[in-house]
């Protein structure tokens, strides 16, 4: 089980040692959270888009806001989800 609330590094990168001795650090990238974050954001932004373009509403002064706090609770149930999963095995 994954003890990072953040599900740990979704693409991380690992250090590249060159034959000249040389090493190039990689780097951890976004979390997992960020992740499905950004996936779930993506759905809401569209759909969110096509209501508004449509002429069926506007975007209120919070709605950035909402949208981002939707995204991290979809990620974390998604993270909650998944850590059940691998306690079930």
């Amino acid at each position: 089980m994954n003890e990072d609330p953040t599900g740990g590094p979704a693409f991380p990168i690992a250090p590249i040692a060159h034959a000249n001795g040389q090493v190039e650090y990689g780097g951890e990238g976004m979390t997992l959270r960020d992740y499905f974050a950004a996936k779930a954001m993506a759905s809401i932004e569209l759909g969110n888009a096509i209501v508004y373009s449509a002429g069926k509403g506007s975007p209120a002064e919070e709605w950035p806001t909402n949208v981002a706090k939707i995204s991290y609770k979809l990620a974390d149930a998604m993270l909650a989800e998944r850590e059940r999963k691998e306690s079930d095995l």
